[in-house]
């Protein structure tokens, strides 16, 4: 299994579980396992080079606030370019948890 990384919430924003990336019939994904975080208006599944997503790449509406998911990597996107996972609000602009995949 790949190196998994814990999931921190923020503030306000309790989560937990693990995220890492995982390969399947030629595309990548980030892979949430046992996933747990509160549900909030307009959340976004990024990766990102910093977690203050000022570079990101958009993985889509996060689908689940509980359990195992994957959100697939747009080709020519190399996930080591952006380490950082996040769950982002982007009415808001919160942070409401990331994971460190590198």
């Amino acid at each position: 299994m790949p190196q998994a990384a814990p999931v921190i919430g923020t503030v306000g924003h309790p989560a937990e579980g693990s995220a890492f990336i995982v390969e399947s019939e030629g595309k990548r994904y980030v892979r949430y396992e046992n996933f747990k975080t509160i549900n909030g208006p307009d959340l976004y599944v990024y990766l990102a080079k910093t977690p203050d997503a000022k570079e990101v790449v958009s993985l889509g509406l996060l689908r689940a606030t509980e359990g195992n998911v994957n959100y697939e990597i747009p080709d020519g996107v190399d996930p080591k370019d952006y380490p950082y996972a996040l769950v982002w609000c982007k009415q808001f602009g919160v942070l409401f948890n990331s994971a460190k995949l590198y």
